[in-house]
């Protein structure tokens, strides 16, 4: 703990250290509210797990509470993600083509695996099943029918090359699934710096972006049919997920 304490402070000031500590005591107050409490008022879709509070997330010099899940560690959007997927797939997908994700997701990567998937999970650390840079994909053009990016294109020094590559490895009638920061207004993009980290927000002009690469963009929500009720339990955003088709 000491070393991380350090790590952070090094990184981020006082301010980075009193985050840290607070997230701690947060932390350690959700998950003896987990043991002590009736389960069920949360719940994980991915896992199935079920408690009273799904647990913080901290990130440099602030912390979420009720992001991550404390079985599988999948947070909103992976939750999200997972309802979506659910109800679109078929129950078996052997025989089409490989899913790619970038930033793979256990839950994400177990459900394809379940029914009979071909999954490729890439990251720039050892997480993933190939480990790379997602401006630079080391896969031929069209190998995969379906590519995942959940707030990764925000993350790249160049998000229009991140684009391009994923666009290129997409086959043709192939899916991209997307979720990007956004910011009202035309620009396609903004570069601004949180926790002294450069991150990319995109505005409407993204859309256009991508139409230009070929893929019909509709925005739709992730959590599916999910209710009002269902949604808070499980801990969803109302963020949109990108759904970007490409003709055959």
């Amino acid at each position: 703990m000491s070393r991380t304490v350090l790590r952070v402070f090094r990184t981020y000031g006082l301010r980075g250290v009193a985050a840290l500590l607070l997230y701690g005591v947060v932390l350690r107050w959700v998950r003896w509210l987990n043991r002590i409490l009736p389960s069920g008022r949360r719940a994980c879709p991915a896992c199935g797990w079920e408690g009273f509070s799904f647990e913080p997330l901290f990130h440099e010099t602030f912390f979420r509470r009720g992001a991550r899940c404390p079985r599988c560690g999948s947070l909103e959007r992976q939750r999200g993600l997972f309802l979506f997927l659910q109800g679109h797939l078929p129950a078996r997908l052997a025989g089409e083509r490989p899913f790619l994700q970038l930033g793979p997701d256990r839950a994400i990567s177990d459900l394809l695996r379940g029914r009979s998937a071909r999954a490729w999970g890439l990251d720039r650390r050892p997480f993933g099943d190939v480990r790379g840079d997602a401006a630079r994909l080391p896969f031929r053009d069209g190998a995969f029918g379906t590519a995942i990016a959940l707030h990764v294109l925000d993350y790249l020094d160049d998000p229009q090359a991140g684009l391009a590559e994923l666009s290129r490895v997409v086959a043709p009638g192939g899916t991209l699934l997307l979720q990007v920061p956004r910011i009202p207004g035309g620009a396609p993009r903004v570069r601004c710096v949180i926790a002294r980290q450069p991150i990319w927000r995109f505005g409407d002009g993204f859309e256009d972006d991508l139409r230009a690469l070929g893929f019909e963009v509709s925005a739709e929500n992730p959590g599916g049919a999910a209710t009002p009720g269902d949604r808070a339990r499980y801990g969803l955003e109302s963020k949109p997920l990108l759904v970007c088709r490409r003709a055959p």
